[in-house]
């Protein structure tokens, strides 16, 4: 109720306030930035019209076969999504649009065609993704700890996969930042995605968070899509830049690929095909769904973007836009 939240709020920023006095919290005003819970009910969106027409490319070589369902859940409903921006600027600035064109991506993705095709990917109980919000946004402005910068500086991020060293921070990270902010992670229909300004292993993944046995949230990690100690770009599909700003482009097509694998197999083990998710089959971008008068391939809610198709089982192949 609205009465609740104001007296919520006034209660919340004296605890925070006698926390902050106290030495308990490690943050303080100048190092993070929050934007309030989305209040969207999304429950009965219809998707927009098909834009582009629908196209269906065949998967990578390799990837052969449809999707299969084992046995655990999916989102079912509202997924709802928190963005945590990790901006070391100390260590590499984000681009302009980097938070900007993300939390507008997740706005939009989630009322569109392209999420529309994850709603074929049901679970057991034929209960099926219906649309994403964005739930949540966080920005940590604190320098990066001492022994990832000293283990980036040995190259240590330049393997291409997830390594124990770095993903305990990371999730030590995101177990701040929610708790702090009071973020439920035992809900497998909140996902929580780190962006750190910091090009590390691979392009992205996606996990769960874990309390002990008890299996949590689905939790994402995107990787800054510039190596600064190489002094250029890595993980772009296409060398297109619809909004001018090729940093914040390639991230939103990385944090798409994600996004739709953690809808669809929130808990690794849902819809896979020998192994590979949604995303897995349809990595690149294809150039016959490029504007070439928008440099993107998909405008939603008048928001160009590029990013990667996802394999549809109904039509056999990669999709922006579906079923």
């Amino acid at each position: 109720m609205c009465s609740d939240k104001g007296m919520n709020r006034f209660i919340l920023l004296l605890l925070l306030l006698s926390l902050t006095l106290c030495g308990c919290i490690a943050y303080n005003s100048a190092s993070i930035t929050q934007k309030s819970l989305s209040t969207v009910n999304c429950q009965n969106v219809n998707p927009p019209a098909n834009n582009p027409p629908p196209h269906v490319d065949p998967a990578l070589p390799g990837f052969k076969g449809d999707m299969v369902y084992g046995s655990g859940h999916v989102i079912d409903g509202k997924a709802n999504v928190y963005l945590v921006f990790w901006i070391d600027a100390t260590f590499q600035p984000a681009s302009p649009l980097f938070v900007s064109l993300a939390e507008q991506f997740v706005q939009d993705v989630g009322q569109s065609p392209l999420y529309a095709n994850i709603s074929q990917y049901h679970d057991a109980q034929n209960i099926h993704p219906t649309c994403s919000v964005l739930a949540g946004t966080f920005i940590d402005t604190r320098p990066f700890p001492p022994n990832l910068v000293a283990a980036w500086k040995n190259g240590a991020g330049n393997v291409n996969q997830s390594d124990n060293f770095s993903e305990s921070i990371w999730r030590n990270e995101l177990a701040s930042v929610t708790t702090q902010q009071g973020w439920n992670t035992q809900d497998y229909h909140n996902i929580f995605v780190l962006l750190p300004t910091m090009s590390w292993g691979p392009c992205g993944y996606h996990k769960t968070l874990k309390d002990g046995d008890q299996v949590g949230s689905p939790w994402a990690f995107i990787s800054f899509p510039y190596d600064k100690s190489k002094g250029q770009e890595r993980c772009a599909d296409a060398p297109q830049s619809p909004n001018n700003d090729p940093t914040a482009d390639i991230t939103v097509d990385t944090l798409s690929h994600e996004l739709m694998e953690a809808v669809s197999d929130p808990l690794l083990n849902a819809w896979r095909a020998h192994g590979f998710e949604v995303a897995d089959k349809c990595q690149l971008i294809s150039p016959a769904t490029i504007n070439p008068r928008t440099h993107g391939n998909v405008t939603w809610q008048g928001h160009t973007y590029i990013i990667q198709e996802e394999y549809d089982n109904l039509q056999h192949g990669c999709v922006v836009a579906g079923p």
